[in-house]
Parts: C-alpha cells; sequence; structure tokens
C-alpha cells in the first residue's frame, strides 16, 4: 500500500505543478530545449546494488519527456544450493517536471515507464540461469540543482516496480523491486533559467 500511496503521490504533485505553470505561460514564450545525461542509483536494502543508465529528451518550459536505458547489478540470492547474481536491463520513456526551475535549487518530479529483462545468472556451477521479460514502472522525487545554464545535477530518491516475473523456484518481482537514491547529471540548453 505505502508503494502504491508513493506513486499516486508523486503523480498528482506533478500534475499540479504543471497546472499551476501553463496558466501563467502565453504559448509563444515556451521555452523548447533538448537535453541528455548519466543516471546512477544505490538500491537500498533488502534488494542492495547499483544501477546506472543513460538519458535524453525534449523539454516545454519546466515540463519534458524523453527516453531512458538503464542496468542494475544487486546482491546475490540462494536458490537450490545455488548463488544467483541478480541484474535488470530496461528502458522506455519518461516524463517529469521541474518546479521554480529558475531558481538555484528546486524540486524536481520524472516518472519512468519501461520493458526490459530481469535477469538470475550463475557464476560457474554449471546452472543455467534465467532471464524474463519485465515491465518497470519507477517513480522518482528530488532536489534539482542549476549548475550552470547548460548544466543541472539531481539527487533523487525513487522506487522501481517490476511486473511479471514469476518463477516455480520461489522468486517474484519484489525480489527486483527497491528503493534507491539517485544522482543524475543532465547537460543541454536549459534557456536562460538560472
Amino acid at each position: 500500500m505505502k508503494k502504491i500511496t508513493f506513486t499516486l503521490l508523486i503523480g498528482l504533485c506533478t500534475t499540479l505543478l504543471m497546472a499551476q505553470d501553463w496558466n501563467n505561460q502565453p504559448v509563444k514564450n515556451n521555452n523548447v530545449y533538448g537535453f541528455a545525461g548519466l543516471i546512477t542509483e544505490i538500491a537500498l536494502d533488502p534488494h542492495a546494488g547499483v544501477a546506472g543508465g543513460v538519458l535524453g529528451g525534449v523539454a516545454i518550459n519546466d515540463f519534458f519527456v524523453g527516453g531512458f536505458s538503464m542496468a542494475g547489478y544487486y546482491n546475490q540470492v540462494q536458490l537450490q544450493k545455488f548463488s544467483f547474481e541478480k541484474s535488470i536491463v530496461f528502458g522506455g520513456v519518461f516524463t517529469g517536471y521541474s518546479l521554480f526551475s529558475k531558481e538555484e535549487a528546486h524540486l524536481y518530479t520524472n516518472l519512468r515507464i519501461g520493458k526490459g529483462l530481469a535477469m538470475l545468472s550463475n557464476a560457474g556451477d554449471g546452472v543455467r540461469g534465467i532471464n524474463e521479460k519485465v515491465y518497470v514502472l519507477n517513480p522518482e522525487i528530488g532536489l534539482e540543482i542549476n549548475v550552470s545554464s547548460w548544466s543541472r545535477f539531481i539527487i533523487s530518491a525513487s522506487y522501481r516496480w517490476v511486473s511479471k516475473f514469476e518463477q516455480s523456484n520461489g522468486l517474484t518481482n519484489v525480489d527486483f523491486e527497491n528503493y534507491a537514491v539517485g544522482m543524475t547529471f543532465r547537460v543541454g540548453n536549459f534557456g536562460s533559467g538560472m
């Protein structure tokens, strides 16, 4: 229930913030720009690990959309006397909003939706690994810092939901879900915002 509440809260905040800003912006004054960036996440217990990826997108004023790709490696799991490494690779689309983006530090929200592959690989015991297609929902909220007119640094907290991972060995999608803290570095023409 906490997970659903967290996602709904981020979605509601994003929608409300976008509605506030769009009421005050004439269409002819929109600032449209592109950006690219690097993502790093550190997953917290019980599924500790690290993930990284890339992103690119387009923004209209403070609202942005784009595409991303990520890969993550997590702690080992014991199944039937064998040790398996957990990993996930996924990509898709994202949408988000930066509130008061002209301020040096401001609120940032983001929602990543994607599809990928959850994997269990064995390190040398001769046991075949498991690969399963999954869908991913990854809401994020954080603090964005305007480093310069062309770069932004984001510190964030997120949760990743994974669906469709069902194995007869006892693992489920929950074994690939986790809370994480992250850092994102974006570069682009952010206009006069600083």
